[in-house]
């Protein structure tokens, strides 16, 4: 039961809760044409452009725990995409790069998320393209606030 009746904030959790469900559909897909899981996509994309990541580093740059990234890891090790050396200042970590395959790799998912995020912008009327991405640096920053005001925690009870 609603407390009041639905009004602008209510569609705006609504328009939020679908972008999302897009969004990682979108994710899913891409991963999937390349042959990868999204997270292996994701870890690949934090690995390339930060290289020499621990794997401490990598949990906290994907928000997953350190034996989800592990098994990620081990996954993009067995494919020859990630290469593991370990850390000459500390030995108790791993730092992690990309092979030549990975690289190969992450330029044919990167490839990928270019096309589709082209073809969004050329679905977007010319003269409102400014607004959008107006509109979605006004909704990062309140989200960024929130997240502040909340200390990244929820509101819920």
């Amino acid at each position: 039961m609603l407390l009041h009746e639905p009004g602008d904030e209510y569609r705006l959790a609504e328009q939020l809760q679908l972008l999302g469900r897009k969004l990682a559909l979108a994710d899913k897909y891409d991963a999937a044409c390349c042959g990868t899981t999204i997270g292996q996509c994701r870890a690949l994309r934090e690995i390339g452009r930060n290289p020499g990541l621990n794997t401490n580093q990598l949990a906290e740059k994907l928000n997953v725990d350190k034996s989800t990234v592990s098994r990620t890891i081990d996954q993009l090790v067995k494919q020859y995409w990630v290469v593991r050396r370990p850390d000459q200042r500390d030995r108790r970590y791993t730092i992690l790069d990309l092979s030549r395959e990975g690289q190969a790799m992450l330029l044919a998912l990167e490839m990928q998320i270019v096309r589709y995020h082209q073809g969004i912008f050329r679905a977007i009327p010319e003269n409102k393209r400014g607004q959008v991405a107006e509109s979605i640096d006004l909704l990062l920053n309140a989200l960024q606030k929130m997240e502040q005001d909340t200390g990244g925690g929820s509101i819920c009870c």
